[in-house]
């Protein structure tokens, strides 16, 4: 139990560094769109290495359906990032952040309306929580509290948010399929594959996503962040705490992990202010993903 829980902080704070590069990025300029796309071809190397030797270790490969499935929710989280981007060139990076892993209510959702999944007044408590710390992220302005209303910012925050939440329902879809479990490389190799797609069909409309020179020091960061979640944290750990019979603090302790890192790098490292409404708004989506998941 407890390795369980340790794997799953470590798992969180590598998706720091994954909100790292996207913050660095957007401050100095950096083609996100390059550096996605050379991370999920290392992160494809690396899949093929462990999917060729030694045979057998990498686990059961996913059907068809859901190597589809989750090649759609690489697309998405491709645009997913594209749009935090955006939205960290002009507003506060950490309230950036809290608001898009809130995306945690769409599969939720999807799992209520869809799937039969049962409700608790708790979770709807959940729910209202994320969604007031969303709210009150429309009277942040670079770490200053305004009363003027949403600003630029938030439009590609929300906008980031659905597209998070689009790719948490596609990747959470398989686990309501028949016969749907496989090995954890498998499932990094499709979600790769889904960036490189997304990345091409851009490239096909848009030249410039082509231009410069490989940046090797956000693409090391980003390909090492990944396989470290995926190959050794985050599905192992999920492992742990589901055979204790704690299978439901999972998500919320990687999501609290990953907001409070992410809200620590902003203050320290990014000097982004911490007031009132910043504050709240980190803490309520916070308190949502945790009761959420009760």
């Amino acid at each position: 139990m407890q390795l369980g829980i340790l794997l799953l902080v470590a798992a969180g704070l590598t998706w720091v560094a994954i909100g790292a590069v996207i913050s660095r990025s957007a401050a100095r300029g950096l083609n996100l769109n390059r550096i996605q796309a050379e991370a999920a071809l290392v992160c494809l190397l690396v899949s093929a290495l462990a999917l060729l030797w030694p045979a057998g270790s990498a686990g059961r490969l996913p059907s068809p359906v859901v190597a589809g499935l989750l090649v759609l929710a690489g697309a998405a989280n491709y645009v997913t990032f594209l749009l935090m981007n955006r939205a960290m060139r002009q507003g506060h990076n950490g309230i950036v952040w809290s608001v898009v892993q809130s995306a945690l209510v769409w599969p939720f959702l999807m799992g209520v309306l869809v799937f039969g999944v049962s409700c608790t007044w708790l979770r709807v408590l959940g729910l209202a929580l994320i969604l007031i710390g969303i709210g009150l992220a429309g009277f942040v302005r670079d770490g200053a509290c305004s009363g003027s209303g949403a600003r630029k910012w938030i439009g590609a925050a929300l906008a980031a948010f659905l597209a998070a939440g689009a790719s948490q329902c596609l990747a959470n879809l398989p686990s309501y399929l028949d016969g749907a479990e496989f090995g954890s490389v498998g499932k990094a190799a499709a979600l790769q594959l889904g960036t490189l797609a997304a990345f091409g069909v851009e490239a096909c409309g848009n030249a410039r996503v082509w231009r410069g020179a490989v940046n090797w020091k956000p693409v090391a960061v980003l390909a090492g962040a990944n396989i470290a979640a995926q190959y050794f944290f985050f599905y192992r750990g999920l492992d742990l705490v589901a055979q204790a019979g704690a299978g439901s603090i999972g998500y919320p302790i990687v999501l609290g992990s990953c907001i409070g890192g992410f809200s620590l790098y902003s203050a320290l490292v990014l000097h982004e202010r911490v007031t009132a409404a910043s504050a709240a708004s980190v803490a309520c989506c916070l308190a949502g993903i945790i009761v959420l998941a009760c």
